[in-house]
């Protein structure tokens, strides 16, 4: 069972309430929450807005609430609303009355530079309930709604659209649900859309889910012998980006306290139920919304405190630690340009389709920030085969402790730095794990050569008190031996030239001639969240996002390997090779589109090639 933080006022000092439950979800690593505004003054007069406020990590609490006006007057929020990122936009969809008999869903966009909500559609009359939204792992957004008898769901017909009229969607789909209850959850788990609700009939109130099969657009009822719980009135449900945590909430049967069940994946079932807390902040009208953001889960309800005013609480749950550790690199004039002018450009022109990949040379570089150690290791492989050697895997730690080495010298590591090392092997322990650059992890190799894998493997250990921290003594913070160093300069040389990282022309020719494109590029949210799917099953699925640059921040760098392309996958992608296993996304493969290039996301470019000299 795990501990969640004592509860707390959203809003302390002021009683912030309101006779629905609220929603809540991450944007762009920030937990955002919207609620339907409701004076503590006047509790069955609700006003013409709904409230909102972020997480402000710096000062460990909420911002002050912003009311948005819903309507010029008389209209207000009448069940509960969703709060879904979409297309790397952020939407509140708000179920709305008016005083007359105007009813419907209207659908509100946030502005990242005005900070605040603005009308992006109107949904019809049909959509009045109390709503849930979440998007699949192909970028298609559904929503649901309780309605009378059954639930009203929908889907976008198109991942990329940002048409949030009834045009961007399907035809409105009624299941029959006779005998539920308010507020259905929405989430994905295992890769599909999953419904829970509560089962009414005799007072059972029964948590039940249902699994979507979009190949047939048919959801299937799953038994609630599986879950084994009761509600009260109504349910919540979030899963962590990586896919691995899954949870839902409800208020207790007979009861007012939350109640939890955790997702176990390796059993494919559900825990048993366990309470936030014992003291009465936590006891609710309303079941809590929980959403998972910047490694905590968020859970926030109307409490049975004087004022019903919302309340919060949050446990730690980092997700599963994917390394990363691409940082980028400097221009150097000692680099060698693609000869575009040398090439068949009107050759690749016509070639709507090139796969050079090797799928069992999907490397997994755990959690250390490795990823260029392991496409320079990968890459060469690719370079060997093109020129009918022997396979050879180059130990990726190796490359990554020198690839540190030669960053910490000053002004720009020559030949000579790395050739001497094969006389006086270094001794300096690297104990951080601070990535390094695709130029230094080539040029170990151009001046020293390489060693293999099994006599330098993939072994290592981080620090109990400080994950960034290696311990003493691995494979990841020592050296090899003197003989490793003597014997490298004997099996390989290389050279490597710069890519034009715009021309999707000069990529296209480096991968028909059979060189894989290294580079790197800068992680979005957007795109981070997307490379921790796992079992991706079509081409579809396993396109990338495009980032919005100007609404998302990057947090690091990636360095993978581009290993061929499809000019007809969503307007043109490259196909991906990166080195998170191969259960990531599909089979450790994805497809990235060339309007990357476009955005100026990708910092370098690189390729290399034997050496006339290889094997003297």
């Amino acid at each position: 069972m795990r501990e969640w933080s004592d509860p707390q006022l959203v809003i302390p000092g002021s009683i912030v309430t309101s006779s629905r439950k609220p929603a809540i979800c991450d944007y762009n690593g920030t937990a955002f929450i919207a609620w339907a505004t409701q004076s503590i003054n006047s509790p069955n007069d609700p006003g013409p807005t709904f409230s909102f406020t972020c997480w402000i990590g710096d000062k460990d609490a909420w911002a002050q609430p912003t009311l948005v006006p819903i309507s010029d007057s008389g209209m207000y929020q009448s069940h509960t609303s969703a709060l879904v990122v979409y297309n790397n936009d952020l939407y509140a969809f708000v179920p709305y009355k008016s005083r007359g008999d105007d009813k419907g869903c209207r659908v509100f966009r946030y502005d990242d530079d005005k900070e605040t909500f603005f009308v992006a559609a109107d949904w019809s009359k049909e959509w009045n309930g109390d709503l849930a939204a979440a998007v699949d792992n192909d970028s298609l957004l559904h929503v649901i709604c309780n309605s009378d008898d059954s639930l009203v769901w929908t889907y976008s017909t198109s991942s990329s659209s940002d048409d949030l009229s009834w045009r961007g969607f399907s035809h409105n789909i009624r299941i029959p649900m006779a005998d539920t209850t308010s507020n259905p959850a929405l989430t994905v788990i295992g890769g599909k859309i999953v419904a829970f609700f509560l089962w009414s009939r005799f007072n059972l109130r029964t948590v039940m889910q249902m699994a979507l099969d979009m190949s047939t657009k048919q959801w299937t009822s799953i038994a609630k012998s599986d879950i084994k719980q009761s509600g009260n009135s109504g349910i919540s449900a979030m899963s962590t980006p990586d896919g691995q945590h899954s949870w839902i909430c409800f208020k207790k049967h007979d009861g007012s306290s939350n109640l939890l069940c955790e997702y176990k994946k390796d059993s494919n079932s559900w825990s048993d139920n366990y309470p936030m807390g014992s003291s009465d902040a936590y006891l609710c009208w309303n079941e809590a919304a929980i959403a998972w953001s910047d490694n905590y889960v968020y859970a926030v309800w109307n409490s049975h405190l004087s004022g019903s005013p919302l309340c919060y609480s949050r446990t730690f749950l980092k997700p599963t630690r994917f390394g990363t550790g691409y940082t980028q690199d400097k221009p150097s004039s000692k680099d060698a340009i693609v000869d575009m002018s040398a090439m068949n450009m009107e050759k690749v022109t016509n070639i709507k389709y090139r796969n050079i990949s090797k799928p069992e040379w999907v490397l997994n570089q755990e959690s250390v920030g490795s990823c260029t150690a392991n496409a320079v290791a990968t890459a060469y492989r690719y370079e060997l085969k093109r020129r009918n050697k022997a396979d050879f895997m180059t130990s990726r730690l190796y490359l990554y402790y020198l690839a540190r080495l030669g960053s910490l010298n000053i002004g720009e590591p020559s030949p000579e730095f790395y050739n001497g090392l094969a006389k006086q092997p270094p001794t300096t322990e690297m104990l951080q794990d601070t990535g390094s650059n695709i130029r230094e992890a080539i040029r170990v190799i151009t001046s020293l050569g390489a060693i293999a894998e099994a006599d330098w493997g993939y072994t290592y250990a981080f620090d109990p008190d400080n994950d960034k921290l290696f311990v003493k003594k691995c494979n990841a913070s020592y050296p090899p031996g003197n003989v490793s160093f003597a014997t490298a300069k004997q099996h390989f040389a290389i050279k490597y030239a710069v890519a034009n990282a715009k021309d999707p022309n000069c990529w296209k020719m480096c991968i028909d001639m059979g060189y894989p494109i290294i580079f790197g590029f800068r992680l979005y949210p957007s795109v981070h969240s997307f490379m921790q799917k796992k079992s991706l099953t079509t081409n579809d699925e396993a396109v990338a996002p495009v980032p919005d640059t100007s609404k998302e921040t990057a947090d690091g760098g990636h360095a993978v390997l581009a290993v061929g392309w499809d000019d007809n996958l969503k307007d043109g992608c490259f196909l991906i090779q990166n080195s998170w296993g191969k259960s990531m996304t599909k089979e450790g493969f994805f497809w990235m589109p060339y309007k990357w290039l476009d955005i100026g996301i990708i910092d370098n470019a690189m390729g290399f090639t034997l050496m006339d000299t290889y094997g003297s």
